[in-house]
């Protein structure tokens, strides 16, 4: 089971294009892990626009930054194979 990670913060623009190209590949992802601090930019609404394209689990981060953003998503992906991604990548679709 593959697992993508991603962590966000403010950045609902990019995120769109990061979880377009994560629905485009030729073997999707089992899990998308989405860790996002919430920051009222609308990236809640970017990852429920593409739950129904991609098995995403969104995970709210309450303190912390990068660091413990990544930690908490290795807590929470349930895949053998954990693949971090940025926000603001665009994942070629091989």
């Amino acid at each position: 089971m593959i697992s993508v990670a991603i962590a966000t913060y403010r950045r609902a623009r990019a995120l769109s294009y990061s979880l377009s190209s994560l629905a485009a590949q030729t073997r999707p992802p089992d899990e998308v892990v989405v860790v996002l601090k919430p920051s009222g930019d609308g990236s809640e609404e970017v990852v429920e626009r593409f739950s129904k394209a991609l098995p995403i689990r969104l995970v709210v981060q309450e303190e912390g930054g990068p660091a413990a953003a990544y930690a908490l998503a290795i807590r929470e992906a349930r895949g053998d194979l954990i693949l971090f991604t940025d926000d603001d990548a665009v994942a070629h679709e091989e």
